[in-house]
């Protein structure tokens, strides 16, 4: 299954490199870690990552003008025309304003029509994050072509700008604005009905979400997730009853093989699947899922707290209790491994253990205190030092990827907006460092271009850079402080969950007289 090409904003985990592959996070897990995963709306945070994104789009597109003069278009035009990069763009702009001058629509012998090249240009924006320019362009392509083929893709692309933004309306306005029919003539049909069926399942509409995902053939590479997807909407359909989603069964029974993303989504559904059986109290067959899901995998932590609250469900305490203690030992500052303290409480209390139940929640208690008082000491750190640092690589300028001391920490897995501020801040960083180097061709006296540069033309670019960046580092600090304040939230309803356990026991103990 080529993975090449994920990109968007789900929650880490499965499919979240792809725009196609936005399949709904754990929707239906109830339990303290889920809490903060629920399904995508538009919040004041994403309305500024999108205005900060804006302004940076703003400064590559006057980079790109000024990239425009005849020397710099000769020497993008010997590069090849996939690569892509600002001077690209400006070649295929460069291109456009002449045939327009020259009132050329029709290709010429061995050359892109026009509005061949204005695809190419709108794909090219897509790719550089030029976002003020995509809509404007692909709209504008879309409406005036006379070429279908054009058209088509002109609007796949808007639908898959429109999903990007969480728009899910406009995506399927899209969506039903292309008339290229069901068949291998276009090879992006399926990822186009994945992204309509996904915006029926985010609009809750979920017959129709299933309706559309069914069109999906197996041969697909969005097969196994539109099977994910409609598993979901199957889940959300009162008439299903309690029986087992069909499409869930299909994405279980496929052959992983050596594919480790097809392997993790068969994994998240019997996790997801797991949990809804739990709230059903089909407490073995949530087991046998839970069970099946190996230490390797991300979904490792979620599966050993929904076996031991499946043995719980059954009574069957003892070995409740050796799983939580597990998952504990394994995951202690996991939210599930928090979590599971309270559970190794409710097990003690349901063996009439009174006495070992009251140690266990103040023992919990005492847990928490520490985990609350670490996070709260984060917080303040980054509101003192920002929140860069935490995403910086060691002895890098740049940021490509986050520092593992930043990822490979449960209680900071990256929300769904961390992937794009790391994509903006990099975008930004590569940009500036652009900027650089051609201050330094200003200072090289041997200019291969022979031309004249002024420095000083790049000072205001350089200025609104450094504007853009303090503007992503606040944002930083804002995502990572919102982050880890929900995580104390979680801290502190487990304390009150812990208390309540306590008063509940502590009368038991005088009502029954302690247990063992």
């Amino acid at each position: 299954m080529n993975r090449q090409n994920q990109s968007r904003r789900t929650p880490p985990g499965v499919g979240h490199r792809r725009a196609g592959r936005a399949v709904c996070g754990f929707l239906f897990i109830v339990s303290i870690a889920a809490s903060a995963q629920a399904e995508p709306t538009a919040t004041p945070f994403q309305g500024q990552l999108r205005r900060v994104e804006e302004k940076l789009s703003l400064v590559k597109m006057d980079i790109i003008h000024m990239d425009q003069s005849a020397e710099a278009v000769r020497k993008a035009s010997n590069r090849p025309r996939a690569e892509t990069d600002l001077q690209t763009i400006a070649v295929l702009m460069k291109d456009l304003e002449q045939a327009a001058d020259q009132g050329k629509t029709p290709a010429e012998p061995g050359r892109l029509s026009s509005d061949e090249m204005q695809l190419r240009l709108a794909e090219q924006l897509v790719r550089s994050r030029l976002v003020v320019q995509v809509e404007r362009t692909l709209k504008d392509l879309a409406v005036r072509t006379r070429r279908e083929s054009i058209a088509t893709e002109a609007w796949f692309q808007l639908e898959k700008l429109y999903y990007r933004r969480g728009d899910y309306p406009q995506a399927l306005g899209a969506f039903f604005k292309i008339k290229t029919p069901e068949s291998s003539q276009w090879p992006s049909w399926n990822e186009a009905v994945y992204l309509a069926g996904n915006s029926y399942l985010y609009l809750k509409e979920y017959r129709k979400a299933t309706e559309l995902l069914n069109k999906i053939g197996r041969g697909s590479d969005d097969y196994p997730y539109a099977l994910y997807s409609m598993g979901l909407a199957d889940l959300k359909i009162v008439e299903t009853g309690s029986s087992t989603p069909v499409p869930f069964e299909k994405l279980m029974a496929l052959n992983t093989r050596e594919d480790p993303v097809l392997r993790e989504l068969v994994n998240k559904t019997r996790v997801t699947l797991g949990f809804a059986f739990l709230e059903r109290k089909r407490y073995k067959e949530a087991a046998v899922l839970f069970e099946a899901i190996p230490s390797q995998s991300q979904y490792w932590p979620e599966a050993r707290s929904g076996i031991g609250r499946a043995y719980l469900g059954m009574e069957k305490c003892v070995k409740a209790i050796v799983i939580f203690r597990d998952l504990i030992e394994q995951a202690p500052t996991h939210p599930y491994g928090l979590e599971a303290r309270l559970y190794v409480g409710s097990c003690y209390a349901k063996m009439n253990a009174y006495r070992r139940s009251v140690d266990s929640y103040q023992s919990a208690l005492q847990t928490y205190a520490a985990e609350r008082e670490n996070l709260k000491k984060r917080i303040q750190k980054i509101q003192a030092e920002g929140a860069e640092n935490l995403l910086l690589k060691p002895g890098s300028a740049s940021m490509e990827k986050p520092s593992p001391a930043f990822s490979s920490r449960p209680d900071l897995v990256l929300e769904r907006d961390f992937p794009e501020l790391i994509d903006l801040y990099a975008d930004g960083a590569r940009l500036e460092e652009q900027i650089a180097q051609k201050f330094l061709q200003t200072n090289d006296p041997n200019n291969p271009t022979g031309d004249p540069v002024d420095g000083t033309v790049w000072e205001p670019i350089q200025a609104r850079l450094k504007d853009i960046r303090r503007n992503i580092n606040e944002l930083l600090k804002t995502a990572a402080t919102d982050h880890l304040s929900i995580r104390i939230k979680q801290i502190d309803d487990l304390v009150v969950r812990a208390n309540v356990g306590i008063a509940k026991n502590t009368i038991l103990m005088q009502d029954y007289g302690t247990a063992p």
